[in-house]
């Protein structure tokens, strides 16, 4: 029985369960989402296959007996089995199973000769710790047609909607994220993020009505999530407990992992962001009359109060670091399988873009302004050209904001690297990705491209496990550079602000900021004069500033193309020694330039 389709791996490596709820189980509220997702408490993807494969067997026996599923019951009833698996001792059989429902039976698959009767007393010790039947969980049986009751009109000013649960109230609301999302409005990942953190607080006030709440309630809410494990689901924290009674718990220093050491909590950061989703479905509500005008009103003072966390500061990459990505035998070897993985971080670079933005560049985006000199423009294609039909081209592109549609001119050590014989043999398949990324559901273009950086070129090859240093860190260091050549070159002390002098104007241009002066930069507010009667900075003024952008210091490997479906394995490389003074590689045999 196939499995892989069930299985999804979180970010720290444990593999979790996952079913789609069909939509004649869902009933009339998804509160709960689409899926469920349990869990398998393992890294090992030979456990986790065979421990999806019992909870499939269980699901789909579900499924058979029809009904609504409350996924909530299905989900504890789940990570209880799970959470009664342990690390099996060496030479366990590994077998699969497959519910027969011709015959009522469970079929064993992938067992050995001799293994039959280890397998068979697994699964009896496992029947008796499964700790309710499976008859008995999650299914609810449509109710019987019943008249509507007489309910009294509403006395407090407030609608129907009042009465309905927050649950209820919270699928409407993120509909309504979900069609601003088709819309491009927003981006698909903001929806997953709200729903997430929306269903934490539908959870703790479950069963009761959205009309109830009071800015105490919210108030109070706020000072327990503060105590609600991280990735509680993933890990399968106290299965089958309520939130509440995991915040209590939690409280009491009572969750503990198996080392002794009390579990991670919400940072003050997180706190403040799911305070942020439920102002605005407070606001959402609020527009309904579905909402106590005091609770509404008070909202803003409320997530003012919210603690404010620091998040995990970015900083940009120092020489060496610099040194140590590019020289690593990775670019060199070349042991790239895909164009993004030497694209991405050289571009970066250069332009000091962000990863999605590059990776969503299209080989219409990079055009010849003047004989020799090229352009990148990023954009999200509102203000493309038009079809041979007059109709607008549609795109899956997006921007952060408004300010980060601009275009900047291409850095002549990129064009040395490579990257326009690159474009011109890319643009001859028409106009398509520039770097052949395809985009992710949710996660947009970046999200495979920015996973292998991290996880592989820059944590594994390279060595660089600082959290302040990921891909984003590229953009740090390309304004860092150039707001330094702009103090150098006016002369003045770091400390002055450049906002004063041309320069750095062109700078927020060509990085997408927003452009502010002194005097409206408190307000968060654009000046006028600046933004609107100065209008785009001239390309000489880009170019100039661009060149003193000065990267030869650093052993770039010049791109060599990628043949279609070539699988290149990486040799990590020997270490650099010096000779004469100059830094060697190992590169083939030859001498990177570069002194040490």
């Amino acid at each position: 029985m196939a499995a892989a389709s069930y299985l999804v791996q979180t970010r720290n490596g444990v593999y979790c369960a996952r079913f789609v709820v069909p939509l004649t189980h869902r009933g009339s509220s998804t509160s709960a989402g689409r899926e469920i997702r349990v869990s398998t408490l393992t890294k090992d993807p030979r456990d986790a296959v065979a421990r999806v494969r019992l909870l499939r067997v269980l699901y789909e026996s579900l499924l058979q007996q029809g009904g609504v599923f409350c996924r909530e019951s299905i989900s504890t009833y789940f990570q209880s089995i799970m959470a009664q698996f342990k690390a099996p001792p060496p030479g366990t059989p590994k077998f699969g199973m497959e519910y027969d429902f011709a015959t009522g039976k469970v079929k064993f698959e992938d067992v050995r000769p001799g293994e039959e009767a280890t397998v068979m007393s697994m699964m009896e010790d496992m029947q008796k710790r499964i700790p309710v039947p499976i008859a008995q969980v999650a299914i609810a049986p449509p109710p019987p047609p019943a008249a509507a009751p007489v309910v009294p009109a509403r006395t407090d000013g407030l609608s129907e909607d009042a009465r309905l649960p927050i649950a209820t109230m919270v699928d409407e609301y993120l509909a309504s994220q979900e069609g601003r999302a088709q819309r491009k409005e927003i981006g698909p990942k903001n929806v997953s993020q709200r729903a997430t953190r929306l269903r934490l607080f539908a959870c703790y006030f479950e069963g009761k009505a959205i009309g109830d709440i009071t800015p105490n309630d919210i108030k109070t809410y706020m000072d327990d999530i503060a105590y609600y494990p991280t990735s509680r689901d993933v890990i399968g924290i106290a299965p089958g407990r309520s939130v509440r009674d995991v915040i209590k718990l939690s409280k009491a220093n009572k969750l503990r992992r198996d080392d002794g050491k009390p579990y991670d909590t919400l940072s003050e950061a997180t706190v403040k962001g799911y305070m942020l989703a439920l102002a605005n479905f407070i606001g959402f509500c609020d527009l309904k009359l579905a909402v106590l005008d005091r609770t509404a009103s008070r909202m803003k003072s409320i997530v003012d109060a919210a603690p404010r966390g620091e998040r995990n500061a970015k900083e940009p990459f120092t020489d060496d670091e610099l040194t140590g990505i590019f020289s690593c035998r990775y670019f060199w070897q070349p042991a790239y399988n895909l164009p993004h993985q030497y694209w991405t971080p050289v571009i970066g670079l250069f332009t000091g873009a962000r990863l999605s933005e590059i990776c969503q560049l299209t080989t219409g985006d990079i055009k010849e302004y003047a004989p020799g000199a090229w352009q990148i423009s990023f954009n999200d294609d509102e203000d493309g050209e038009d079809d041979d039909d007059g109709s607008r081209r549609k795109s899956n592109k997006r921007l952060k904001n408004k300010s980060s549609r601009r275009v900047i001119p291409v850095h002549p050590q990129l064009v040395e690297l490579g990257l326009i014989d690159y474009w011109k043999k890319r643009k001859k398949e028409g106009d398509v990705n520039l770097l052949g990324v395809e985009a992710a559901e949710k996660d947009g273009y970046g999200k495979v491209p920015g996973d292998f950086f991290r996880n592989r070129l820059l944590r594994e090859y390279v060595g660089i496990n600082s959290e302040t240093k990921v891909f984003h860190s590229f953009r740090y260091t390309f304004i860092t550079r150039l707001r330094q050549a702009i103090i150098d070159n006016a002369g003045t002390r770091v400390e002055e602000n450049i906002e004063n002098y041309p320069e750095g104007l062109v700078l927020r241009q060509m990085v997408g900021h927003s452009i502010a002066s002194g005097f409206t930069r408190s307000t968060g507010k654009s000046d006028v004069h600046i933004s609107t009667y100065m209008g785009e900075v001239s390309m000489e003024a880009r170019v100039r500033l661009l060149n003193r952008l000065d990267m030869t210091r650093f052993p770039i490997a010049k791109y060599k193309d990628v043949k279609p479906g070539q699988r290149i394995r990486y040799n990590p490389e020997p270490k650099s020694f010096q000779k004469n003074g100059v830094r060697d590689f190992g590169i083939d045999g030859g001498m990177l330039g570069g002194l040490v």
